[in-house]
């Protein structure tokens, strides 16, 4: 799983390659993530546009993720869930939890009205 990336003022925009997130290819993406929260890096938006599918692993891990940001009073938003991988985060209550935008512009601008 390779992922990539970009700094919008001071939230981290992390992109994934296209595919699927499950417990077999989610190794590098947990030690990127755990990496970025490690060098302080506390407020992140996953853009998830180009994943169609996740497993109930991966479901945990981000309640992990979102956990751990919290704990050092940081965020996690989720942006361009695609409709499947939106199903099972409503399914799971994860949306209910962590936001979900349908852009990263969105989530990037829901930052600053936290602010």
């Amino acid at each position: 799983m390779d992922i990539k990336t970009e700094k919008v003022g001071d939230i981290t925009v992390v992109r994934l390659e296209k595919g699927k997130l499950l417990y077999d290819n989610l190794e590098p993406l947990h030690q990127g993530l755990y990496d970025l929260i490690d060098k302080g890096i506390v407020r992140l938006v996953l853009n998830l546009s180009t994943i169609s599918y996740i497993d109930s692993f991966t479901v945990g891990f981000l309640m992990d993720i979102y956990r751990r940001l919290a704990n050092q009073k940081g965020r996690l938003a989720l942006a361009g869930v695609q409709p499947r991988v939106k199903n099972i985060l409503a399914l799971t209550r994860v949306d209910e939890v962590i936001p979900i935008y349908e852009t990263v512009e969105e989530a990037t601008a829901s930052f600053a009205r936290e602010d």
